[in-house]
């Protein structure tokens, strides 16, 4: 298996499909009854998520692998897939900005009426402030406490966006130190980078990247593993 086969792994993109279903279900039951005393309220899209983020890191990992290039042409790339389809769904979020508050506002009572109800008047309330963020899809590095709802403003889904957007632009390098020979610097950095890492994530949005490192770095691991492991039918013949 090379790996560009393993980029586009058929159980895998299957798998996607069964999330992104998930995903909407887990999102339309916040505005319904459907949740209960044994189902949570967004039916654990958290876990459909995590895997998302698996996926995210085994793919990334995988094209660097296979094709290795300078960044400015890698992350190039990266942004022509993100930013003309996110841009636009931002300007049409930026123009119903009003319109959203006052939906939220004359909507059913539903488990999350009310949180959408504040991130729509925080959206107005803070509206320049979110906007600079949101144009570099940055949002995620904002702490809450300065910019309150920023992982929501204008388009709540374009959290997850900031959040591939930050792996995208520090991937070249994180997936370099994670498979280098390890040294004494690099063991420090790692160390220093994860103690750095832990202490901030509790202060940042959801959308920070360092709060998901660790799903990350499991995708990541796992492309490598069944790089090593393709690698090792090839060497070892069959009896």
């Amino acid at each position: 298996m090379n790996s560009d086969l393993m980029r586009h792994v058929r159980e895998f993109e299957a798998l996607r499909g069964v999330l992104a279903i998930w995903v909407v279900i887990g999102h339309v039951a916040t505005a319904s009854a459907l949740h209960g005393r044994l189902i949570e309220a967004k039916l654990y899209n958290f876990h459909a998520v995590t895997v998302f983020i698996l996926l995210s890191g085994f793919a990334i990992a995988a094209l660097i692998d296979k094709k290795p290039e300078r960044y400015g042409l890698y992350i190039t790339r990266r942004a022509l897939r993100i930013f003309p389809a996110y841009l636009f769904y931002l300007a049409l979020s930026v123009l119903l900005a009003d319109f959203a508050l006052e939906t939220w506002l004359d909507a059913p009572s539903g488990v999350m009426q009310a949180a959408r109800t504040t991130i729509a008047a925080d959206t107005l309330a803070y509206w320049p402030w979110h906007l600079a963020a949101h144009l570099p899809a940055l949002h995620g590095l904002v702490p809450q406490h300065l910019l309150p709802s920023t992982d929501y403003a204008f388009l709540g889904q374009a959290w997850s966006i900031s959040l591939e957007w930050q792996y995208y632009l520090i991937a070249p390098f994180f997936i370099s130190l994670l498979t280098s020979r390890m040294n004494a610097v690099r063991c420090g950095s790692l160390i220093a980078g994860a103690l750095v890492t832990a202490f901030i994530v509790p202060r940042m949005p959801e959308s920070f990247i360092g709060g998901w490192l660790p799903a990350f770095t499991l995708g990541i691991a796992t492309f490598y593993f069944m790089k090593y492991r393709e690698r090792r039918r090839r060497v070892i013949p069959c009896d």
